[in-house]
């Protein structure tokens, strides 16, 4: 440059910023070309170079992230996708979906994180969720500045996991047959299928007995024989019982009809005897006579 020589700056369409050696940038519009020339002027004549043109880089824009929508969700997992909606011209380091069990404020308050790589658009599953919860998504965009890197998240939203499905109760069921019959002494065999917490027999003189009635409860529900000693001579309408462990509610077997018409004693007396009737106690048998009973040996 010229001694005493100095700067003319133009713009492309002619306009004269003014004469000085340092033009401050913020005299510049980035994104425009701008064209510069020297000249030198000693008052006699004036030389002027040739011209160059200089372009001012654009302002970098962000990328701008998409908002995250919901794929496929079931009462314990989500499936989000998401998109970026505008690279502007950026070089992505990172593309991310937040997922947190609060709202999401910034890019480090979250509970998980999937990364999709450098990815435009892509989509992470989030399990392990509880059922009929509410959670909240945002996806992150990390891209390259000049100086370094930048964060930039997108619309947070909410996605609500299914209710817990209702498992159907499946009611327990038995089938109850007569295994042997003497006097008033009856033995019967309970076959059971389903979960339940007690089982036995029940039994009345009126149709349909429930657990209501006189009750017979088996020792365990490994026990299939239950043995029932009826206390009068009649006719008696007998089920077996199951109580469900889910739900603590009573079901029945098919019903049998029992007729009793002699009835022992726990000591093995008959009740009813008839004349002639013998029963042994020990090492002597008795005979009833009609009136009572007398030794028979």
């Amino acid at each position: 440059m010229l001694p005493g020589s100095g700067h003319i700056i133009t713009l492309t369409s002619g306009e004269v910023i003014g004469n000085t050696t340092e033009i401050p940038i913020g005299s510049f519009v980035a994104g425009k070309t701008y064209v510069f020339r020297g000249y030198a002027d000693n008052g006699q004549m004036a030389a002027v170079t040739a011209q160059k043109e200089f372009s001012i880089p654009a302002a970098q824009v962000a990328p701008v992230p998409g908002a995250c929508t919901l794929s496929t969700k079931t009462n314990a997992s989500l499936t989000i996708a998401t998109a970026i909606s505008a690279l502007n011209n950026n070089t992505i380091i990172s593309h991310d979906i937040l997922f947190g069990t609060d709202t999401i404020a910034t890019p480090e308050s979250f509970t998980k994180k999937e990364s999709l790589g450098t990815s435009i658009s892509g989509m992470a599953t989030f399990t392990g969720l509880a059922a009929s919860t509410t959670y909240y998504v945002r996806s992150l965009v990390t891209y390259q500045t000049p100086t370094g890197e930048a964060k930039v998240m997108g619309t947070q939203t909410t996605f609500t996991t299914d209710a817990t499905a209702t498992q159907p109760v499946i009611p327990p069921s038995a089938f109850l047959q007569q295994k042997s019959f003497t006097n008033n002494l009856g033995v019967f065999q309970i076959a059971t299928h389903g979960d339940i917490s007690e089982k036995g027999i029940v039994y009345s003189t009126t149709i349909d007995p429930t657990i209501s009635n006189a009750r017979v409860k088996a020792n365990s529900l490994q026990i299939t024989d239950v043995s029932v000693m009826f206390p009068e001579a009649k006719e008696y309408y007998v089920r077996a019982y199951m109580i469900q462990s889910v739900t603590g509610n009573a079901f029945y077997s098919n019903q049998l009809s029992i007729t009793v018409t002699n009835i022992i004693t726990s000591d093995g007396i008959p009740l009813n005897p008839t004349v002639g009737q013998i029963y042994a106690k020990g090492e002597r048998t008795w005979k009833y006579n009609g009136e009572g009973w007398q030794k028979n040996n």
